[in-house]
């Protein structure tokens, strides 16, 4: 890699910067972190299908770092020099937007379903930036990846992960700026958006069906009363002590407020003077574009959760949730639309390759998410009602096979007697302490991988054997059986 190769790229639309209108800004962004993303991690000295992903073309598959921004508009005259060094003032007042507080991310995978690698055990990596990743030296270890499986079949067409009545659970630990207030408002705004299209739909169904007039009728108030008990909910406001606002932060309260006012005050007129459902419902749907253009957030810093599926140390196929969606927070308004949820994920391909194979699955989740502050996690392991959560210490041993007999002794040996499951770090078991105000509930013991419950033709209804017919002859002679007419490909009776 040299010193001028692109590793992410990051856009930021002008429009969402601004505003237009009496109320309107020029643009303004920051102090805050933007995020970059791009290709996998897996470096190579060879061009290879993700190098596009660095450039913005199609979606990013791996965190690549952040930066520090701000950016202000000046009416006047074009600065006499492009680039100018940072006074030291400046760098002294963007300090207190540095801080940062500890983060929890939790997760909880039910199944894994539809998997196509079947050829090498199948783990899952959850991450939050560099937090979580297998391949990042910078940050603390942690619990962020599943127990590597094999996949066994189900009896009809695909491969599942047999996990059964054990559910694999990650927990990754993170530092990250507050910008809750951000999120929590973008937070409220979608699920005003996500219920007024529940409604819609409802209603469109209804006059599909033809429902008497007055029936409608009832839906389409119960609707717009709906909508304005969702539009007087507050917007969150900046904690003082614990939050720290911009000049955009500021301008796009005023923003929403102005619209959000304006908004409900169309919502009114239409209860009020609704005549015709059709026409209505043509209101309705400007009113809810308006909506989705306030939902939007510029200045999100916390980076997505990643989900990758890795089998063979490779990273087959990924999935990105915004940060947002999972976000914890004590109002319910607030809350993520998926924060500890059973959610199903469709994993896809990365790069190109996500085209190509567009009708194939690599694997189908279904996963619980919770990201929120260190210190409300109680929250998190209240909610898990379901089951126990037990807390395991892992260490795998190896030994070699020589001459049919395994040891753990021999000079061919290249692991550790006792590692990780990769055989890279040296894990013996008297090397494990307990945290303090932990104690261990029992002693080691050997706990097969699951799928060695099943035998290998389990839920096969078919088979096939290979059989290889063995014939000699001497020079000038004719073919004829051998002594082991049939045997297998090495010549095993």
């Amino acid at each position: 890699m040299n010193e001028d190769d692109t590793v992410g790229t990051y856009f930021l639309p002008i429009s969402l910067i601004s505003s237009s209108g009496d109320t309107g800004f020029l643009p303004t962004f920051g102090p805050c972190y933007i995020n970059f993303y791009g290709s996998t991690r897996e470096y190579s000295d060879l061009p290879d299908e993700f190098d596009d992903l660095n450039m913005g073309k199609g979606e990013g598959v791996a965190y690549r770092g952040r930066a520090l921004l701000e950016l202000k508009t000046k009416l006047g005259e074009l600065p006499e020099t492009s680039i100018e060094s940072i006074p030291d003032d400046d760098l002294l007042k963007i300090q207190k937007y540095l801080r940062r507080r500890n983060y929890k991310l939790h997760a909880a995978f039910l199944s894994a379903t539809m998997v196509t690698c079947i050829d090498a055990p199948v783990e899952f990596e959850v991450s939050i930036g560099n937090y979580g990743n297998k391949l990042d030296s910078g940050v603390a270890p942690c619990s962020s990846t599943t127990q590597p499986t094999n996949a066994v079949f189900d009896g009809c067409h695909y491969y599942f992960l047999p996990w059964s009545g054990t559910k694999p659970c990650t927990v990754v630990d993170s530092a990250w700026e507050d910008i809750s207030f951000r999120l929590e408002a973008l937070n409220l705004l979608l699920k005003i958006v996500d219920s007024l299209e529940s409604n819609m739909e409802r209603v469109r169904i209804s006059m599909r069906t033809k429902l008497p007039l007055p029936e409608l009728a009832q839906l389409l108030i119960s609707m717009l009363d709906e909508l304005l008990v969702d539009l007087k909910k507050p917007l969150p406001q900046p904690e003082k002590g614990y939050h720290l606002e911009n000049d955009l932060d500021r301008n796009m309260q005023s923003y929403r407020k102005v619209e959000l006012q304006e908004i409900i005050e169309h919502v009114n007129k239409v209860r009020e003077n609704a005549t015709d459902i059709n026409e209505a419902m043509v209101e309705v749907e400007s009113v809810l574009q308006r909506i989705k253009n306030l939902a939007i957030e510029p200045q999100n810093s916390l980076p997505d959760v990643v989900i990758w599926m890795i089998s063979n140390e490779k990273r087959i196929a990924y999935h990105r949730i915004p940060a947002y969606e999972v976000l914890y927070s004590a109002n319910p308004n607030y809350i993520g639309r998926q924060c500890g949820k059973v959610q199903s994920i469709q994993m896809k391909f990365p790069g190109l390759k996500a085209e190509k194979e567009k009708y194939e699955i690599p694997t189908l989740l279904r996963v619980k998410l919770w990201l929120g502050l260190a210190k409300q996690e109680d929250v998190w392991h209240k909610n898990q009602t379901e089951g126990e959560l037990a807390v395991f210490a892992e260490t795998y041993e190896n030994q070699v096979s020589i001459l049919g007999s395994w040891t753990d002794g021999s000079l061919t040996m290249t692991r550790p007697k006792f590692s990780d499951v990769q055989g890279k770090i040296s894990l013996p078991k008297e090397n494990f302490v307990p945290p303090t105000g932990w104690k261990w509930d029992g002693d080691w013991y050997i706990n097969q991988e699951l799928s060695l419950l099943y035998d290998k033709d389990a839920g096969h209804k078919t088979y096939l054997e290979d059989m290889y017919e063995n014939q000699s002859r001497i020079p000038v002679g004719t073919w004829g059986l051998n002594k082991q007419p049939w045997t297998d490909v090495v010549s095993d009776q």
